[in-house]
């Protein structure tokens, strides 16, 4: 089945990329002082892997009829083995496995002119000095393939599309166009505009306009503002893909269903641009050997790209449900679950999602959940202050030393799925029901510890994530398994406790040897081997943001020659 006898996957994975860049420097004519670059950039990756978890249905057919006399090992037995004269040869298993190689490719070609230099205003001059401006554009090319495996392109997918996929491909042009300027107003207050505007192929655009303003009352403050849009066009593949199908799991709000499900999705030709608004107000003290830096940030996205679970959608649909039928029940568990009577009738109501497929003998049972695979959110938006320090001091004979702080506090997340959704709050929470928000803890922190005399240097990370509400899906075999959590996130008022862990490594560099330099470097990731806590839903734990690896440690050698 693709892995060896200890385990190991044979896939055999390649991920290769390319990248030529050409670049010319020139003196602008007609504008004295001016410099220009032009540069020109040939990129490529191509990504070969080994499917996985498509299983060929026509190899299983073909294995269930095969001549159990005379050929038994051609046969296919899909029962649990207790006999090992009736168990599955290795090629028949590897035939029904189809771990058949895959490939991406995407190229990116990049053409850039930039000019920078002193606006000629003649003898005019601002109180600060002369204002420094850049212009520019920018022409890309972007395309790529996408070539499944072969048991895809015949569509005799057991866990799959229901038709042959097809190889894929897409392809779009942008041109951008950008100007930048440094307007000294005063030798210590300098204003920086800037506005850039990008058209694709596509049909997406967007002109995006950024101003801010540094004030350095004395030698050790500046104060900071900051307002700018921007937006991030949808990918090519996320407007072009083709439906795909895989395995997911869900909770079905309905029934007692939470299991794996085929689910598929595909890219969605009705994306439009995210946009967003920033606002940064900050302040930087700077002495002889500290310095520190608090920014307020507040980012309102609209039309936020996201991906759209297969259990959001079965979410969705159970509160179209309630509120077409007045159900005030919350679906989690037998006793707020409706009848299938009720459900039912839903069904027949022609209100209820088609891209929910029940089976029509048992309606608790999902067989596909299909979604467009990335949607426009409604907004999102998020509120934080970030804060970063260092400290430095040397102790005589015993090197130098140095405390850094790096934490972001999250004042908000405020995310509204769609037009029709309620403005939900996200910090503090796991917001797994949802692919609007991740996970959002009040407080992260990275404290990191470093020291350096000579040729060795020792640096430590102290990671820090703060308490979140459980608001995940309960799947009932983890929790039966791990019902020793605690506290445990299934009940009501359950989290996911503080998390911090630890990562130390020793590097030793500036070793001659050969002509060349070396180093070294060995460490531990999460050097106290703290354990992910357990969770109820299928994944078992939080691997987003706490370690499931425990303690890992390795080295690392660079020459440079």
């Amino acid at each position: 089945t693709g892995n060896t006898a200890d385990g190991d996957n044979t896939s055999g994975s390649a991920d290769i990329s390319n990248r030529m860049l050409f670049q010319a420097d020139f003196n602008v004519p007609f504008l004295e002082g001016w410099q220009g670059t032009a540069a020109y950039a040939i990129s490529k990756r191509t990504y070969r892997f080994v499917a996985n978890q498509n299983y060929d249905i026509e190899a299983m057919k073909q294995g269930v009829r095969c001549d159990v006399i005379n050929d038994r090992d051609a046969c296919y037995n899909p029962f649990f083995v207790v006999d090992q004269s009736t168990n599955n040869s290795v090629h028949v298993m590897n035939a029904i496995a189809a771990r058949d190689k895959e490939m991406n490719e995407d190229w990116l070609n990049t053409f850039d002119v930039i000019l920078n230099g002193e606006v000629p205003l003649g003898d005019f001059e601002l109180p600060g000095g002369v204002i420094g401006a850049a212009v520019g554009i920018q022409r890309r090319e972007d395309k790529y393939t996408n070539t499944p495996s072969i048991v895809e392109l015949r569509g005799d997918t057991w866990i799959g599309s229901p038709f042959p996929e097809e190889i894929t491909s897409g392809s779009r042009t942008v041109d951008a166009y950008f100007v930048e300027l440094a307007i000294p107003i005063l030798p210590n207050v300098e204003v920086e505009a800037a506005v850039r505007t990008e058209d694709f192929s596509t049909g997406q655009k967007s002109t995006d306009p950024k101003v801010g303003v540094t004030w350095a009352p004395t030698d050790w403050l500046a104060l900071r503002a900051t307002t700018g849009d921007a937006f991030i066009a949808p990918s090519l593949q996320q407007l072009l893909d083709p439906v795909s199908c895989g395995l997911s799991t869900v909770t079905d709000r309905f029934s007692p269903f939470s299991a794996f499900t085929t689910a598929c999705s595909g890219g969605n030709p009705a994306l439009e641009n995210e946009y967003s608004t920033s606002k940064q107000l900050g302040f930087d003290l700077s002495f002889d050997s500290f310095d520190i830096s608090v920014t307020w940030n507040e980012t309102d996205f609209q039309n936020r790209i996201v991906g759209i679970s297969g259990q959001q959608i079965m979410n969705n649909d159970f509160e179209n449900f309630k509120a077409w039928s007045g159900f005030s029940g919350s679906g989690s568990g037998a006793a707020n679950q409706p009848s299938m009577a009720q459900l039912r009738a839903w069904l027949d109501s022609g209100l209820s999602n088609p891209e929910i497929i029940r089976d029509q003998n048992d309606l608790g049972t999902i067989l596909q959940v299909t979604s467009p695979g990335s949607v426009n959110a409604e907004s999102v938006k998020v509120t934080a202050y970030d804060i970063q320090a260092n400290y430095r001091f040397s102790m005589a004979d015993f090197g130098n030393f140095r405390v850094s702080l790096q934490a972001t506090y999250m004042d908000s997340f405020q995310f509204q799925d769609d037009v029709d959704s309620p403005i939900e709050e996200g910090v503090g929470a796991t917001n797994r029901l949802t692919a609007t928000a991740p996970a959002v803890p009040q407080i992260k922190a990275n404290l990191r510890l470093g020291w350096n005399m000579g040729n060795h240097a020792v640096s430590g990370t102290l990671h820090y994530l703060s308490a979140m509400d459980w608001d995940g899906t309960n799947y009932i075999p983890v929790i039966n398994r791990f019902a020793n959590t605690n506290p445990n996130p299934s009940i009501v008022g359950g989290e996911i406790k503080a998390w911090t862990d630890f990562d130390l490594a020793y590097t030793y560099q500036g070793l001659e040897l050969m002509g060349g330099e070396m180093a070294f470097s060995v460490g531990s990731r999460n050097l106290f081997d703290r354990q992910a806590q357990r969770t109820p839903d299928f994944a078992g734990v939080m691997g987003e943001l706490q370690d499931p690896m425990g303690r890992s440690i390795y080295a690392r050698m660079v020459y440079d020659f």
